[in-house]
């Protein structure tokens, strides 16, 4: 059973997507924090890493690793029907 080149490219780039969790989470605390810098009261960067942002962290991480578990998913329904 050999893989396609097209289904290789799927597990690697969800792959990637997947080990880019942690620089994602820190994508959303930058963000929040020039923004909050520059165009709001210097007193509210303590919105930044207040748990009401923790939401939007885990947001931003869960999207890739959802994303890779439905790959997973697709993988064992192909293993199970002979597809792969």
């Amino acid at each position: 059973m050999v893989l396609s080149i097209n289904y290789f490219k799927l597990v690697w780039s969800t792959d990637q997507l997947a080990s880019f969790v942690l620089p994602l989470k820190d994508l959303e605390y930058t963000i929040c924090f020039y923004t909050t810098y520059f165009f709001y009261e210097k007193e509210d960067l303590a919105e930044c890493s207040s748990e009401r942002g923790v939401g939007k962290a885990v947001l931003m991480a869960a999207v890739p690793l959802i994303i890779r578990f439905f790959q997973v998913i697709f993988y064992d329904y192909l293993v199970r029907n002979n597809s792969v």
